[in-house]
């Protein structure tokens, strides 16, 4: 009797072990977001909608209990151009380029981190766009922040992309935040009309 029961217990263990093994490994499903029918993003579904993170951001999306957030902003040319303007009062030098965009917004962020470490920047085209993406590591608040950044030029401006976690989450959640940021398509004409 007392092998029946060292068996069955046995075969259970065996059993919960399966189980917690095989729910570790669910993964992540997408989503595409059409907004405005202006650009697509795809977003892991444990993300939800939000309108709190950044007043200029057109889409945001976040998880509060994984501290993972995704916001994108739009900026036409002349919005660019006017705050080329602006800078040129304060002596700074700026062209309407997707390299000076890159200046000015990754100048901005680095300007509000302290211990603000850039790496992996690449110049690239993701779905058709010119396109410069980075990682950054930095400090807000006395709290260690990684972020995955793109800038993106688009046929009438540029679009801003950034999903950011704890700098603790780097490491889980990098692929999905890189999938993010490589997801974004600006939406044409054509797609808009079917």
């Amino acid at each position: 009797m007392t092998t029946i029961k060292n068996y069955t217990k046995s075969i259970f263990l065996l059993f919960v072990t399966a189980v917690i093994v095989q729910s570790c490994n669910i993964e992540t499903t997408y989503e595409t977001v059409n907004v405005k029918n202006r650009f697509s993003i795809v977003l892991p579904s444990f993300l939800t909608k939000t309108n709190d993170l950044n007043d200029d951001a057109t889409l945001q999306y976040q998880n509060e209990r994984r501290e993972f957030y995704v916001a994108v902003i739009e900026e036409s040319f002349d919005e660019v151009d006017m705050a080329i303007e602006q800078l040129k009062e304060e002596n700074l030098d700026f062209k309407n380029t997707l390299e000076d965009y890159k200046k000015m917004s990754f100048d901005d962020y680095k300007s509000q981190l302290t211990n603000a470490e850039m790496y992996n920047t690449k110049d690239t085209i993701v779905n058709n766009m010119q396109a410069i993406t980075t990682h950054l590591r930095g400090r807000i608040n006395g709290v260690d922040i990684f972020y995955c950044l793109g800038l993106f030029k688009g046929k009438t401006g540029y679009y801003q992309a950034t999903s950011w976690t704890l700098a603790n989450n780097e490491g889980l959640y990098n692929d999905d935040m890189d999938k993010i940021i490589y997801s974004i398509k600006e939406i044409e004409e054509t797609e808009v009309a079917e």
